[in-house]
């Protein structure tokens, strides 16, 4: 099976051939080679040392990025990297890597590539950012997180050399940098087939750009936006170029829609440049939205869509391959083009000689999912009072939607995603942000939700409340957005009258847009967004988290 420890000992060769790179585990992903090699894993030490190594360095997503960090001359190096990962054994060219880098949707696209590939039979480390609960969340090997403890073991075992490269780096290192590179001894070690890696930041000079076209599978760019417009040069061009430099010579990028001309020349330029096969994933899969579903069971996933798929013109696929309707957990029409995109770089793999089946495909994107997105929850019916009827005003819960939304963008996806499939449904909002993204435009786009409460309150932004915006900033730009759409409309009908509140925690917010809730007759939403520090705050909440236990559990019989 894919999933034997296995590696070709052509890997360890200078200038391998990239087809001896792509044979990794057990079954040979290019049939025609031989001669494979059983690889010694390093066994990570079992005892935690409770080191805080990580709680030293610098930590951009904790105290922000610096402008210009990533662009030329920023303090983004590569080289540091590379040298770190020497110190480890260069752990990073033992398995092929899918690289994909993108404004939007590379988490979503990375989890169902991940999701195809295990379906496939192989065994797949897949390295995202940033995580919910704990760093191991991270750093996943068939989407399985390393535990606090292993991970806590890892830096133990590998500290050594990281405080070597601390010191002749002075001081330099940052926490993504060394966690990066734990990640890829990790998967390493745990002798992965394949890595699927989402950039951090950017791309020329992210810290995960650090493979080269012997063990590149595929580059891919998601859509391409102003996010980090500051930190990556300034304007969309420079973004795209930045997104540009995880392409190799002679290595497939595939790039999703682009909404943006000027973003989609940039790339083409520079694919053009250094000799890249660019496939769009547009011309090669249509996706065709079916229709939404709920699930009445415990599930962390209660809202479907369902999807057909078919072959578009590019010649990738056959031109009668089709596929669904599917029922897919990631849902919404901006999760379109990252299923094009999936679909588009499993099959141009698959083209290059990689073992992944139709029937993979579809397997690998029904089981695709991403927490916090979308995430909808059925919360447990209350007791009834003595007389009361069942479905009554009130005895109804509300389905609980928790979703990371914090780009205007973002915030107008999730809004026509929940009208399109609840359009009548009331709906109350809790909204925590980090204080460095655009309020009123991430407002403007909430507001489509039309929620008869909007409650504002704050959370930790990785640990700290250094970069959590006050909630009465956000409730001014609420009302701020609103003053630039006082006629807004939902469905073509007037959005109801909205109640403004504030609460000093997440836990009073929660208890307060249920009580808001009530007495609206039919079954509500509740809908908890503006980051993933406020999604995964939520998720500790006593009656959403026992919910999330039940639906593990009940997955896993």
């Amino acid at each position: 099976m894919r999933g034997t420890v296995l590696a070709t000992s052509a890997l360890a060769m200078a200038g391998v051939g990239h087809a001896n790179v792509l044979v990794a585990c057990g079954t040979p992903m290019l049939r025609s080679m031989r001669g494979h090699a059983v690889v010694q894993t390093q066994s990570m030490s079992s005892e935690a040392t409770g080191s805080d190594l990580l709680d030293q360095l610098v930590n951009h997503e904790q105290q922000g990025i610096p402008k210009d960090a990533g662009a030329k001359g920023g303090v983004f190096d590569v080289g540091r990297m590379h040298r770190l990962l020497a110190e480890l054994g260069d752990p990073h060219k033992r398995w092929p890597a899918v690289h994909i880098a993108g404004s939007k949707g590379k988490g979503s696209t990375a989890a169902i590539i991940s999701s195809v590939l295990r379906a496939a039979g192989y065994k797949v480390g897949t390295y995202t950012s940033p995580h919910l609960h704990h760093i191991g969340e991270r750093m996943a090997v068939n989407g399985c997180a390393l535990p606090p403890a292993d991970f806590t073991a890892l830096v133990a075992a590998h500290e050594g050399a990281i405080r070597v490269r601390v010191a002749a780096e002075g001081g330099a290192l940052s926490h993504f940098e060394v966690t990066t590179a734990l990640a890829f001894k990790h998967f390493a070690d745990s002798g992965v087939c394949v890595g699927v890696i989402e950039t951090g930041m950017g791309g020329t000079y992210d810290a995960t750009n650090v493979f080269s076209a012997d063990n590149l599978g595929a580059a891919v760019i998601t859509s391409l936006g102003y996010e980090h417009v500051e930190a990556l040069g300034g304007s969309l061009a420079s973004i795209a170029a930045a997104k540009a430099g995880i392409m190799r010579p002679g290595r497939p990028v595939v790039v999703s829609r682009q909404v943006h001309e000027a973003s989609a020349a940039v790339l083409q330029g520079a694919a053009r440049d250094k000799g890249c096969e660019l496939v769009q994933a547009a011309q090669q899969v249509v996706a065709q939205h079916e229709g939404y579903d709920t699930v009445d069971e415990p599930t962390a996933y209660a809202l479907r869509e369902r999807v057909s798929l078919r072959a578009g013109p590019g010649g990738l696929l056959p031109a009668d391959w089709s596929a669904g309707p599917l029922q897919l957990r990631l849902v919404g029409a901006h999760q379109h083009d990252n299923i094009a995109t999936a679909i588009t770089t499993c099959a141009k793999l698959r083209s290059e000689g990689w073992d992944i089946p139709d029937e993979a495909i579809t397997a690998g994107l029904q089981a695709a999912h991403m927490p916090g997105r979308l995430q909808m929850l059925q919360t447990p019916r209350p007791p009834c009072a003595v007389g009361a009827r069942t479905g009554a005003p009130g005895t109804i819960p509300p389905w609980v939607v928790l979703d990371g939304a914090h780009s205007p963008e973002a915030a107008s996806s999730l809004a026509t995603t929940l009208r399109h499939a609840f359009p009548d449904a009331p709906l109350a909002l809790v909204v925590a942000m980090a204080s460095d993204k655009e309020h009123r435009e991430v407002m403007a786009g909430l507001r489509h939700l039309a929620p008869v409460a909007a409650v504002f309150t704050a959370v930790p932004v990785v640990g700290s409340y250094h970069r959590a915006a006050a909630p009465g900033t956000l409730a001014a730009q609420w009302q701020a957005a609103g003053m630039l759409e006082p006629d807004m409309q939902t469905g073509g009908k007037r959005a109801p009258r909205c109640r403004e509140l504030i609460q000093a925690s997440l836990t009073a917010a929660y208890e307060k847009a249920k009580h808001e809730l009530r007495g609206h007759g039919s079954r509500g939403l509740l809908v908890i967004t503006g980051s993933l520090h406020v999604v995964a705050a939520a998720q500790k909440i006593e009656e959403l988290a026992e919910v999330i236990a039940r639906a593990q559990h009940h997955e896993q019989l």
